[in-house]
C-alpha cells in the first residue's frame, strides 16, 4: 500500500538532505526505509541507486534503477542513471540501449544524445558519435564538452579543419581548458597551420606545466617553431 503523497515527499526531500551533506549512510537507511512503506516509489528507488554509485557499488544501483524503471518505463532520469552507470563500468552494449531508450522517450534530452556519442566514440564509431554530438548541441548549444567530444571525432575521421572548428567553439563557450587547448594544437598542425599551432601549445604548456603530456607538447612546440 502506498503511502500518501505528502509523507512520500517529505521523507523523500529528507533523505535528500542527508545525501546533499553528504550523509550517504543516513541517506540511504532513510530510502530504504522509505521503499519498504511505498514500494512503488521508483523516485526513492532512483535517488537509493545515485547514493549506492557513490557508496561505489554500482550493481547494487543498477539494480534500483532498473527497479525504478520497471515501475516506470519512461522514467528518463532513471534510465540516464543506468546508463551512466553501465558507461562508467565500461559495459558499452547495455549503455547503449539506455541511452537510446532515454532518447526515444525524451529527443530532446541533451544527456541522452551526449552519452550515447560517448559510446559510440569510446567504440571507435566517429561518424555516429558525431551525429550524436550534433543532435545534442541543437538542444543544448553552449556544451563546451559537447564541441570538444566532437572535435575528437572529427580528427580521428581526418576531418582536422572541422576539428579546428570545434575545438575554438569548445575554448569560446568553457574558458581555459587544457586539453582543448592541446586537441586544437594538434589539429592545426595537421592543417599546417604551425605558428597557430605554437600559440596553443604555448597556452597548454603555461596551463598544464605538469600534464602527462607536457613534455609531448614541448617536443611538438619545438617542431612547429622549425615549419615556418
Amino acid at each position: 500500500m502506498a503511502l500518501d503523497t505528502s509523507e512520500a515527499e517529505t521523507r523523500l526531500k529528507e533523505a535528500l538532505g542527508e545525501c546533499r551533506n553528504r550523509n550517504f549512510e543516513k541517506g540511504r537507511d532513510l530510502l530504504e526505509s522509505l521503499i519498504a512503506d511505498d514500494p512503488e516509489n521508483y523516485a526513492a528507488f532512483d535517488a537509493l541507486g545515485k547514493v549506492l554509485v557513490i557508496m561505489k557499488e554500482p550493481d547494487s544501483a543498477i539494480e534500483k534503477f532498473k527497479q525504478a524503471i520497471e515501475i516506470r518505463p519512461d522514467f528518463a532520469k532513471a534510465i540516464l542513471n543506468l546508463a551512466q552507470t553501465f558507461y562508467k563500468m565500461g559495459n558499452f552494449p547495455d549503455a547503449r540501449n539506455y541511452y537510446q531508450r532515454i532518447v526515444e522517450y525524451e529527443p530532446k534530452n541533451a544527456d541522452g544524445h551526449f552519452g550515447l556519442g560517448n559510446v559510440y566514440r569510446k567504440q571507435e564509431q566517429y561518424k555516429d558519435a558525431a551525429r550524436c554530438y550534433n543532435d545534442a548541441l541543437e538542444i543544448n548549444p553552449k556544451d563546451a564538452q559537447a564541441y570538444i567530444n566532437l572535435g575528437l571525432c572529427h580528427y580521428k575521421a581526418d576531418n582536422y579543419h572541422d576539428a579546428v572548428y570545434n575545438y575554438k567553439m569548445a575554448l569560446e563557450l568553457g574558458g581555459d581548458n587544457p586539453k582543448a587547448f592541446m586537441n586544437l594544437a594538434l589539429s592545426l598542425e595537421k592543417t599546417d597551420r604551425y605558428s597557430e599551432a605554437c600559440q596553443y601549445w604555448e597556452r597548454y604548456i603555461d596551463m598544464a606545466p605538469k600534464d602527462e603530456y607536457l613534455d609531448m607538447a614541448i617536443e611538438h612546440l619545438s617542431i612547429c617553431k622549425t615549419k615556418f
